[in-house]
């Protein structure tokens, strides 16, 4: 393994024609996608901080060095930003919200040499969790027949979590938890929605202003304001639309911000109409007991069911009931209130 200091610092206008060199085994690919792969470009996107590829967005570049002699690049960026372009084959196994990618390549005198595990970890520990707090996992996607970066992620620590194919060949996806990097045991790194293939966990949770741009355009085609979506004054009407209720089109732009039937629906239905119910969540009320007048008056008698405590309910009225949003105490309570209203 070869001995020194790993260290590195933001790539400079000297550096373009040695980064320029080491990518051109890529070039191919990246002119078939239209992208420009001269000297002036490069120099543009390295000058400017952004990504070589058609999908031009914000990056790092960086100038690898061992003892300060200059034996690679690297670029990093967040993955979240590049989701239909670099980023397209991670969406199925990572939350690209919270994970770091990056590109690497080392001058070949170099390789084999034990270096590219340690430039890895380096590329980990300070340029990726060293210099921002948000993001959870780091992931090195390399090409099924580069052995020797295999070996170097393995090396690494980082775990292979899936693989992917495109135009450009087969591709491995290789990932890390930041607790894991920092030796605080292993950690699950795979995200676990699989609603939908083109959407890269949930945005929900996330500021208007903090979103990607093609994420604000779906969250606006829902017809949210920045303010509501942000929480502030009431929700558009199409949220009091049940799932199977919304239109094909608003239902493709919820999914790709990572709502999936259930977590649209909610888990207490038990304010909603009986139409605007999904209709697996109708059958639900009339398992209990319930017509869908009684459903949505509230003045009219309940069916019998509402009578009994939630222990004796029938298992079968009780899935249901739990199903749309009911608990123990929330039915107690409602039976009580039923009762007192009969008296």
């Amino acid at each position: 393994m070869a001995e020194g200091t790993i260290s590195f610092r933001k790539s400079i206008e000297e550096d373009v024609a040695l980064i320029h060199e080491l990518e051109s085994p890529n070039f191919d690919g990246y002119e078939y996608r239209g992208v420009d792969t001269s000297l002036s470009a490069f120099r543009r996107h390295i000058l400017a901080g952004t990504t070589f590829d058609i999908n031009v967005g914000p990056c790092e570049h960086w100038t690898i060095l061992l003892d300060g002699e200059t034996i690679g690049w690297a670029n990093t960026f967040r993955a979240v930003d590049f989701y239909r372009q670099e980023s397209s084959g991670l969406r199925a196994f990572l939350d690209l919200r919270v994970t770091g990618a990056l590109d690497w390549v080392l001058r070949p005198e170099v390789r084999g040499r034990g270096v590219g595990t340690r430039v890895l970890r380096a590329i980990a520990g300070e340029l990726v969790f060293g210099r921002d707090p948000t993001l959870t996992i780091l992931s090195n996607t390399t090409r099924a027949d580069n052995v020797a970066s295999r070996r170097a992620s393995e090396k690494a620590g980082l775990r292979e979590v899936g693989a992917w194919s495109d135009e450009d060949g087969d591709f491995v996806v290789y990932a890390i938890h930041r607790d894991e990097f920092l030796g605080l045991g292993e950690r699950d790194v795979l995200r676990r929605s699989w609603d939908d293939a083109s959407t890269c966990g949930s945005y929900d949770k996330t500021a208007f202003c903090c979103l990607p741009v093609v994420k604000r355009e779906l969250v606006l085609s829902l017809g949210y304001t920045p303010e509501q979506w942000d929480g502030e004054g009431d929700e558009p009407s199409i949220c009091d639309l049940g799932w199977e209720k919304l239109p094909l089109e608003k239902q493709l732009a919820a999914k790709q911000l990572g709502y999936t039937r259930e977590k649209w629906n909610g888990n207490d239905l038990t304010d909603w109409d009986f139409d605007d119910l999904p209709d697996s969540k109708q059958k639900e009320v009339l398992i209990i007991g319930f017509t869908p007048e009684q459903w949505d008056d509230s003045d009219l008698s309940e069916p019998s069911a509402c009578d009994i405590s939630w222990r004796e309910l029938p298992p079968e009225k009780r899935t249901a009931a739990e199903n749309l949003g009911y608990t123990r105490a929330t039915w107690e309570a409602s039976s009580s209130d039923s009762s007192s209203d009969s008296s």
